[in-house]
């Protein structure tokens, strides 16, 4: 009797606890950035009466930026794609730049400089996190990286 061989599919590796949590968390503020825009949308007369520093449609921009990268990032997370982790840093360092930009110059937050120390603390506090999470053994054989700071092309 002839042997048939089956040819075995590389398993994948499971998703790392770290990498479920910070793939919910991104989806979260995807979640968070689209009922900004709802809320832009529904409420557009009363906002455009405010004497805001932007414009309504510059909350629309920023909620659709954040929400469609924000489900990008969060489905290559899930589904382990080799991007994915790469996204996840600069997308992360950027949301941290953009946060500051905003809290500084755009929303004019009377509450910044009594606030300010613990923001920052928080904002390094969860940047060091993810890429501690990213950078996790189990989080590398996940997406089948050898280094979060080399990408390399196969």
């Amino acid at each position: 009797m002839p042997e048939h061989h089956q040819i075995k599919e590389p398993t994948k590796t499971k998703r790392p606890v770290g990498i479920t949590i910070f793939a919910i968390s991104i989806l979260l503020i995807s979640i968070y950035h689209f009922t900004r825009i709802v809320q832009v949308l529904r409420n557009w007369s009363t906002i455009a009466d405010f004497p805001l520093s932007v414009p309504p449609v510059y909350l629309i921009i920023d909620g659709l930026i954040w929400t469609s990268t924000g489900l990008i990032l969060c489905w290559g997370l899930w589904k382990g794609k080799k991007w994915a982790p790469y996204g996840g840093a600069i997308l992360s360092f950027l949301y941290m730049i953009f946060f500051w930009i905003d809290q500084i110059w755009i929303s004019e937050n009377p509450g910044l400089t009594s606030e300010w120390p613990a923001n920052l603390i928080i904002s390094l506090l969860g940047l060091g996190a993810i890429w501690i999470v990213l950078n996790h053994p189990k989080s590398k054989d996940y997406f089948n990286i050898k280094s979060l700071i080399e990408y390399h092309k196969e």
